[in-house]
């Protein structure tokens, strides 16, 4: 008995280590990169939307909000989660300061992500919807507004960290923290519904709901300006960056859909996934599914910005006066023939504007005179055209 106890040990560890290897290098392998990309992606996206001629938009204040948000979960959350894994440690175990503060922090960044991009996608809907009251209703002030209170609403809904948490020790010098004995049940049966609900379910729903109202609006609209064919080319202009902003937001939408989802569901049921399939391999299979849905949803936060660069046409032209200005940055001798040269074109096109109206002028002056000349009449004329 002895003997087929020891086999079957040594069966479940020989199942139980692919599965936690596994977990171990997609964390270690995988974060730096999410990192890296994440870092430089959120960082040019704030540099790009606080250019001149991108923060006149209130679209521009809340991608901003978004972007350090994103930068705040990588390195509140991923960051520490690489830190423990490679070098086995904890941060929250080192004081109870931050204990208490990383989670709060933490949850707070995710939150606030989320109702960013909740603010966004109703303002785009406005915007569509009522072209007319948007600049009465949706100000730079009102935009504001809207960030301090979805900050103070996310950082007053995760107080309970700050409170519920603490260093608890488990051997003598050995300190790990957790929830008191008082909240355990707050936090294995209540918090994680709430958590699933504020970040996944209802922004999910209100981006479902928004999404179909932008869609319709902007089919309605195309299929207006196709039947009557009035369509100039400013309305045109304006369609296309509409669609281009419009398309962007809808990407955001769809991927942040896929990547916080899963995460959300096994929060939700690990609980009791804990209780109906216990034992050591079972363990080993959940930590593998958490390492894949939790660097899914880092993914959302690190992929944002390659979102904008390839959806968002506005977003990507200035990207790439970013570059082609530092390319071509040199002293302000240099610099002047370029400006001349537009100058030079302006004053061109508007030459050949003008000498186009002139030709047009001519050619109709001349179907009056050949008119006139038939019926004698060629000095009223003229001196009608003059007027």
């Amino acid at each position: 008995m002895r003997m087929n106890d020891s086999n079957c040990s040594n069966e479940e560890n020989e199942a139980i280590l692919p599965n936690e290897e596994t977990a171990e290098l997609l964390w270690k392998i995988i974060s730096p990169i999410l990192l890296l990309l994440g870092t430089v992606g959120n960082l040019l996206s704030i540099v790009v939307l606080t250019r001149k001629a991108m923060r006149k938009s209130n679209m521009s204040k809340y991608l901003t909000c978004l972007a350090v948000a994103d930068l705040a979960v990588l390195y509140v959350g991923l960051l520490p989660q690489w830190i423990s894994v490679t070098f086995d440690v904890d941060i929250r175990d080192v004081h109870p300061v931050v204990c208490k503060t990383h989670p709060w922090l933490l949850y707070s960044s995710l939150h606030t992500s989320a109702w960013i991009l909740v603010s966004v996608t109703i303002e785009r809907t406005v915007f569509v919807w009522r072209p007319l009251h948007y600049k009465s209703a949706c100000t730079k002030r009102v935009a504001t507004l809207c960030m301090i209170v979805v900050i103070s609403f996310c950082l007053i809904i995760n107080c309970h960290f700050l409170i519920f948490l603490e260093l608890t020790e488990t051997d003598p010098g050995v300190y790990v923290c957790d929830y008191v004995k008082t909240a355990d049940y707050l936090y294995k049966k209540v918090f994680h519904w709430i958590d699933l609900c504020v970040w996944c379910i209802v922004p999910v729903v209100v981006h479902l709901v928004c999404n179909i109202l932008i869609i319709y609006r902007l089919r309605v609209q195309t299929h207006i300006f196709t039947r009557h064919n009035s369509r100039t080319r400013a309305d045109r202009l304006r369609q296309t960056l509409v669609t281009s902003t419009t398309t962007m937001l809808l990407s955001l939408n769809l991927v942040y859909l896929l990547c916080t989802l899963p995460v959300s569901v096994f929060f939700v049921g690990e609980e009791y996934w804990n209780i109906s399939s216990p034992g050591a391999e079972a363990e080993a299979q959940r930590e593998l599914i958490k390492a894949c849905v939790s660097l899914l949803m880092y993914l959302n936060n690190s992929t944002n910005f390659i979102i904008c660069l390839v959806k968002g046409k506005r977003f990507r032209k200035e990207v790439s006066t970013i570059f082609s200005c530092r390319r071509t940055r040199g002293p302000a001798t240099q610099q002047r023939p370029t400006s001349i040269s537009n100058i030079s074109r302006s004053f061109r096109q508007r030459s050949l504007a003008e000498s186009s109206r002139s030709s047009s002028r001519d050619i109709i002056g001349l179907r009056y005179r050949r008119y006139s000349a038939q019926g004698g009449q060629i000095n009223n004329i003229s001196s009608s055209i003059s007027m």
